[in-house]
Order: C-alpha cells, then structure tokens, then sequence
C-alpha cells in the first residue's frame, strides 16, 4: 500500500456537466446507428445503462455526486480523478495493479492524501478471463474508494512519428473510444450502482513518470521533469465510506467496448468501522 500527499490545488480544463452530457449523448446516437457486430448493438436498454454513468442526476446514493466534497480536502471528483489519473500514470508497469492480474496482496490499494482528506485509489486489470479479482483492505481511516470502470488517456508523448498532437484531436481519439461501448454495469453487495464521468479536455501536465511505466512511454518522448501532458475520460465509482468502512463487500463491474474489455471483482475488507451516530 503507497502513500502520497499533495498540497490543496485547483485543476483546469474539465468539461461541466451540460457539456459532458451533450457531447456524449450525441456521440452514442451516432454509436447507436452505425453498423457493426449485432451481438454489440446498442440496445434501448443498453443505452439506457450506459446514460446512468454520464447524466450527473443519476448517480447511486452510495458513491459522490459529482460535485460533492470529498472529505475536507479534495473539492469534487474533478480534482480526485485528476490525481487518480496522476497515479495510473506514475505506475511502474512490473507492479501496477493494472498490468497485473489480482491477488490477495498489499499493492492492490493506494492510499492519496491531501490535507485532512485521505481516499483510497484502486485498479484492476483489463482483458482477464474469465474476471480479474482484487482484495482491498481498508485499514486507515478514509473518506471512500476511487477506482475507474472505463478509462481513455492521451498523449502527444504517446507518439513517436507526430508529436504535436493537439488538445482537440487528442480528446476527439477519446470520444471515439468512448462512443465504442456497448455495455457497462457494476454491483455492489448484489445492488446495481452507478458512478459518473469526469473529461479533462485541456493538458494535465504529470511529472516525475517512471522508466518502465505501464504506458510505455520512452524517456526521450517525454517533456521535462519527466513529464507527460495527458487529457482522459474517466468514468467511475468514487464510494462513501459509511458504505465499505466496515465488513465485507463485493464490488462487480463489467465494460465492454469496440477496443476494451474488462470483468473484475472486487472483494472490499472493511477495517475501519463506521460511526455509531
């Protein structure tokens, strides 16, 4: 289990609500009408499923609305997705959880804190059959659990022939794998839950990204400070802690897209407790 703390700051770039719910909402009316394999179609309920995670009046009441305080330091999911993804970028590809198909081990949970707040990121791997599984333990008192369902990262230093790839086609690859989903759904303890979706459309800069990290990034590609200025499309659960603190509890969640694939179960240890009041 790591742990990183960060000093209290605003990030820019992230679209609002209307935007993300407009531009996703045409981006699947075009997914819906274009040909493909029958078995993928967007069905009505299919769809229906997919707009839960998008439409930021739908959230479950067991995980953050998408502009709730994160405890008393992290100010909404923006700001938590936004070192989220700073970690999945500084992942070493020969340890990272998404990498590495699950196990019963300590380094399947990351503890970030800033400030009084402290929250717990985790992640599994993709394209595991038949599932990935993940033990989490939480042992330190936190304000919740952030793991990601669906992730789309870009990068200008992802590339090696062009390399001044621009803000607006770079988010417009991310749309593109985005509009390829064709079925998204997640269970806690048996109950259909929902997250929602955070987009950061202008660069993010990372620093301090490592040799060996799990995008396979060279060093010569990247900017100083070993750094990587990334946009992504984030769609997840952001859990309540009076929800997981205590006990066990079976996080399920399956995605599956034109170029993406994951089934991962999550066994969550409590180890907290949850107030009495």
């Amino acid at each position: 289990m790591s742990d990183h703390n960060n000093g209290h700051r605003t990030v820019a770039g992230f679209l609002d609500d209307k935007e993300i719910e407009e531009i996703l909402e045409k981006r699947f009316k075009v997914r819906k009408s274009a040909s493909g394999r029958k078995e993928h179609d967007l069905t009505e309920e299919r769809l229906k499923m997919i707009e839960k995670w998008y439409k930021h009046d739908q959230e479950h009441p067991k995980v953050y609305r998408h502009h709730d305080p994160i405890g008393p330091g992290i100010k909404n999911c923006n700001e938590a997705v936004s070192e989220y993804m700073n970690w999945i970028a500084r992942e070493q590809k020969s340890t990272s959880s998404f990498t590495n198909k699950g196990s019963y081990r300590d380094e399947n949970s990351f503890i970030f804190k800033r400030g009084e707040s402290t929250i717990y990121f985790a992640t599994v791997s993709p394209f595991q059959d038949p599932y990935d599984f993940r033990d989490i333990n939480l042992t330190e008192p936190n304000d919740g659990l952030l793991i990601a369902t669906f992730m789309s990262m870009e990068s200008p230093q992802f590339y090696s022939l062009i390399k001044d790839y621009t803000e607006k086609e770079l988010l417009e690859f991310i749309l593109q794998d985005t509009a390829g989903i064709f079925e998204i759904e997640a269970y806690l303890d048996d109950e259909p839950i929902n997250g929602c979706t955070v987009i950061q459309s202008k660069f993010q800069t990372t620093t301090d990204i490592p040799k060996g990290n799990i995008m396979n990034v060279k060093q010569e590609n990247m900017e100083s400070n070993n750094s990587i200025n990334q946009l992504y499309l984030w769609i997840g659960l952001a859990l309540k802690p009076k929800f997981i603190n205590q006990g066990d509890h079976l996080l399920e969640f399956k995605v599956n897209s034109k170029n993406y694939r994951i089934n991962a179960k999550l066994q969550i240890s409590g180890m907290v407790g949850v107030s009495r009041e």
